[in-house]
């Protein structure tokens, strides 16, 4: 294995471990989101007003949980950074997608192998909005 290709095999397993904690709510430097679409296919009843907090409070957790227990396959997993996942829950399909930005969240990260030069942001989806 050349020089460059091992460097590459050592940046990818590095976000890999980055992107593990960071589905697991463990990396100070990730955050997760969700789309209204996947917090609301979640929600008992739309629950799309504002009585309807501690529904989507509950969806939230729910996602997040499932995201975090996902385990990620070598086969589905091309570039083996572990950055993207689907599972079903609520009846439904989820994908959930790990992007690197810079620490100001405007551009991409320089370097998504140091944390201090990057943010990962875990975005929760219905699959159909992809």
């Amino acid at each position: 294995m050349s020089n460059d290709a091992q460097a590459l095999a050592r940046d990818a397993a590095r976000c890999a471990d980055l992107n593990d904690l960071c589905r697991k709510g463990q990396l100070p430097s990730g955050r997760m989101v969700f789309t209204r679409n996947a917090i609301l296919a979640c929600s008992p009843d739309g629950a799309d007003d504002a009585s309807s907090t501690l529904a989507i409070i509950l969806a939230q957790q729910m996602l997040a949980r499932a995201v975090a227990d996902f385990a990620i396959e070598d086969t589905d997993d091309p570039h083996g950074e572990r950055d993207f996942g689907a599972f079903e829950l609520c009846g439904a399909r989820f994908f959930f997608k790990i992007d690197y930005f810079d620490p100001e969240l405007l551009y991409g990260s320089e370097d998504p192998t140091k944390t201090e030069l990057t943010q990962r942001v875990c975005t929760v989806m219905l699959a159909s909005d992809y």
